[in-house]
């Protein structure tokens, strides 16, 4: 059996086998929606391997990765990594703030929500520029 990508074969094995055995874990001490997450874990397993180990999943996570970068790369330009992440940093700002400055009550949930609407914002960007990028390719 040939590896068609090592990097997605060595994180499916290890965060999903990390998450299902964990999950597992939830369910013997009985935790009943951990079920719902173990399936879901199953299912990335599946699909980690599916591109893994097929070339036909390889190819088209290829694909998807290639559009998915020149419709950033049209939009944004160089900064394109800055603003794709920018509402993760945003979010991750509001929890920090929120961890070490408990006195300012409302600025983490603004904060929150601003990175909220702006990962939306970005993500509605993203997805009709990625249409006109795959009407390009076919």
């Amino acid at each position: 059996m040939k590896v068609y990508s090592w990097e997605t074969l060595i994180v499916t094995i290890l965060v999903c086998g990390v998450a299902i055995i964990f999950q597992v874990k939830n369910i013997i001490e009985g935790d009943s929606l951990s079920y719902l997450y173990l399936i879901f874990w199953i299912y990335l397993t599946l699909k980690g391997l599916w591109v893994s180990l097929t070339r036909e999943g390889y190819e088209e996570d290829w694909f998807r990765e290639t559009v998915h970068s020149k419709a950033t790369r049209k939009l944004f330009g160089s900064w394109a990594p800055i603003i794709t992440l920018g509402g993760y940093i945003i979010i991750i700002l509001a929890g920090v703030i929120a961890k070490f400055i408990p006195s300012s009550k409302y600025l983490p949930i603004g904060l929150l929500f601003v990175g909220l609407i702006y990962n939306i914002v970005i993500a509605t960007l993203l997805r009709k520029q990625i249409k006109i990028e795959k009407k390009d390719y076919f």
